[in-house]
């Protein structure tokens, strides 16, 4: 008991300093041999009391993903054939819950699913930046995001790839993807930028300068 109070103890410690940090870093703090509880503003986790690691990339996070999606879902989009995921145990993992009380086979299988995640929101997070970059400076902060459309655009690329074929997501969800790769190629081309941002020096196409709010194209954004 007083070693688990200890343990606590250093994680809300870790939890406030890395709060207040400049790289928003996360931490994961060991309970018990088999279990683990996330410990982290953003509810995710790389490796035990590791932060995350510079240079990575996500536009949008674990929590935001079973959040948009419902947990039910989400943990059949990061199950497999071989191994199931309990919703209920992705929620609290992805919230940052206490997670001694649930079955360790059950975590673990969660904590695979969180890490495949990761790996596919950074890869989709890096892909918007390859748009991005024609007209913004990249990566861009939390502050930047806030200010955006951006993770949503990068939830639902994640949950297409995820899906892997197209029977896995209803036709809205199949348009919904459609319109938001349709929205990063009209800004690689030049023809929109994104709402919210300023734009970087060199995000002159042809000689034009755009302005960020007045994307030139014949899709209309407005909701996104």
């Amino acid at each position: 008991m007083v070693k688990r109070l200890k343990l606590r103890a250093l994680a809300i410690v870790g939890a406030l300093v890395l709060a207040f940090s400049p790289a928003h870093a996360d931490i994961c703090t060991k309970l018990t041999d088999d279990q683990t509880v996330y410990t982290t503003e953003h509810g995710i986790c790389k490796d035990l009391a590791t932060p995350l690691q510079q240079g990575s990339t996500m536009y949008a996070t674990p929590l935001d993903y079973v959040t948009r999606f419902q947990p039910s879902e989400a943990a059949l989009m990061l199950g497999s054939s071989n191994q199931s995921i309990n919703s209920d145990v992705l929620l609290a993992l992805v919230q940052g819950e206490d997670m001694s009380g649930y079955p360790a086979d059950e975590v673990s299988a969660a904590a695979s699913g969180v890490a495949r995640l990761e790996k596919v929101l950074e890869s989709k997070s890096r892909h918007i930046d390859s748009y991005l970059a024609t007209k913004h400076d990249v990566p861009l902060n939390p502050l930047q995001l806030s200010a955006t459309s951006v993770p949503e655009c990068a939830l639902v690329l994640t949950h297409y790839a995820l899906a892997n074929v197209d029977d896995r997501m209803s036709e809205a969800q199949q348009l919904e993807h459609k319109n938001w790769l349709a929205w990063l190629k009209d800004i690689g081309a030049g023809n929109a930028s994104v709402p919210g941002l300023t734009l970087s020096n060199r995000s002159g196409v042809g000689g034009r300068q755009m302005v960020a709010g007045q994307p030139r194209s014949a899709v209309n954004w407005d909701h996104y």
